[in-house]
């Protein structure tokens, strides 16, 4: 799923939303209505990722053994074409066999447009790799500089993928990051020129993935015994500084245990539903919203910015 974030457009409204119709892109209100076209095409490209200002994004241009898995593109969205993003190569902290290569996946560029994160991983053309064979690191890239730079969190002492990464996800202030593994997730602590692993606070023996920020300091997580348990269960939100974890449903009440399967930047939520794109909105009143997108769209952005004010428990 495309995520995004930008500030105001159109007629004094302003953007809450970036939404993928066809090969465009389009922002939308705070009710999922359109504001305006943005001119750049992406045709030939798969997942994008575009900074809060809606003036620079990145996507994946191509697919590895039919994964959404290529070379990078960057464009900026007032100009038609895009560009490959020039990066070091090779990043893979590994050697390759000979019938393999590396590939990008999840670019996500920050909230200022400075650093694109994205995912390295290996692709053989000729087959799917499963999540061992295929697993990848997470990497930074530096506009300013041009620096690339592996994230040592996720090499092992032996210089190997710890395990395999995706979904990069920046809080709305740039300063961090988490990281989902197949283990679990982590979270990361930028720098210009570096980045600070920080474990997240779970039980034991859980299986968790991060599927969302409350502001700049909570990830919405789920958890439990496996993939699917967890995916069922209520979801969760964990405080980074202070290890604290409750109940969604406790902080935004009941509608916060409704849904199962969405993205969430607060105060909103993404879900999609059988390919059918709806937005839901939370409120601590528990008086929550939801607005189904019309057909078409294809993957939504949220746009950091809303006048909403966080819970007490992510302040």
């Amino acid at each position: 799923m495309l995520l995004v974030s930008a500030t105001a457009y159109g007629q004094g409204q302003r953007a809450a939303f970036v939404a993928r119709f066809q090969d465009r892109l389009w922002l939308l209100d705070q009710g999922g209505k359109p504001l305006r076209k943005l001119p750049v095409g992406l045709a030939g490209i798969g997942s994008v990722s575009i900074d809060s200002a809606a003036r620079y994004g990145v996507g994946v241009s191509g697919r590895c053994a039919g994964d959404n898995a290529g070379e990078l593109r960057e464009f900026e969205t007032t100009k038609p074409a895009s560009r490959p993003l020039k990066l070091p190569r090779p990043l893979f902290p590994s050697s390759l066999p000979q019938d393999e290569r590396e590939v990008f996946a999840d670019p996500a560029v920050s909230p200022s447009g400075e650093v694109v994160a994205f995912v390295v991983r290996p692709c053989n053309p000729e087959h799917h790799l499963d999540a061992v064979e295929g697993a990848g690191v997470v990497a930074t890239y530096e506009r300013s500089t041009g620096r690339a730079q592996v994230l040592a969190g996720g090499v092992t002492p032996d210089g190997v993928p710890a395990g395999y990464a995706w979904s990069p996800t920046w809080s709305d202030d740039g300063k961090l990051l988490f990281v989902n593994f197949e283990t679990g997730f982590r979270v990361l602590r930028f720098s210009v020129g570096a980045m600070q692993a920080e474990p997240p606070v779970t039980m034991p023996d859980l299986w968790n993935s991060a599927v969302g920020w409350m502001g700049s300091r909570c990830v919405v997580y789920v958890e439990g015994k496996d993939r699917l348990a967890a995916e069922n269960n209520p979801r969760m939100v964990l405080n980074v500084f202070t290890g604290k974890a409750r109940l969604l449903s406790d902080i935004v009440g009941s509608g916060g245990a409704t849904f199962r399967g969405f993205q969430v930047r607060w105060p909103d939520a993404v879900l999609n539903d059988r390919g059918q794109i709806s937005i839901y909105t939370f409120r601590t009143s528990g008086q929550h919203n939801r607005r189904t997108l019309g057909p078409g769209i294809t993957a939504v952005q949220f746009l950091p910015g809303s006048p909403v004010s966080l819970p007490a428990f992510c302040r």
